[in-house]
């Protein structure tokens, strides 16, 4: 069922882009709630292990893919970028 997350914890591979984590078909890989957090009462999210190996796998092809001059226009790295700018801002 179709949620929606704002707000709520993830694992990383959720922010590696909508790209790796979508199927030929364009659903989204199945995000399971587990890891009860008491003090926010609620649950942080995560791939099912093969899918969270899958989308680790796909990542890395972009970004040799990225590297080495092959990528598109398709890449999303918003969520990656997200990530890094939260943590630099953190040391400013």
């Amino acid at each position: 069922m179709p949620a929606d997350i704002n707000g709520r914890a993830g694992c990383l591979e959720m922010y590696l882009g909508r790209d790796v984590l979508q199927s030929e078909s364009l659903t989204l890989m199945p995000v399971q709630w587990r890891s009860w957090n008491p003090k926010l009462r609620r649950y942080q999210g995560s791939l099912a292990d093969l899918d969270k190996k899958t989308a680790q796998d796909r990542f890395l092809r972009k970004v040799h893919h990225h590297h080495a001059g092959q990528g598109s226009e398709r890449e999303d790295w918003d969520g990656i970028r997200a990530i890094i700018d939260t943590i630099v801002a953190a040391f400013d």
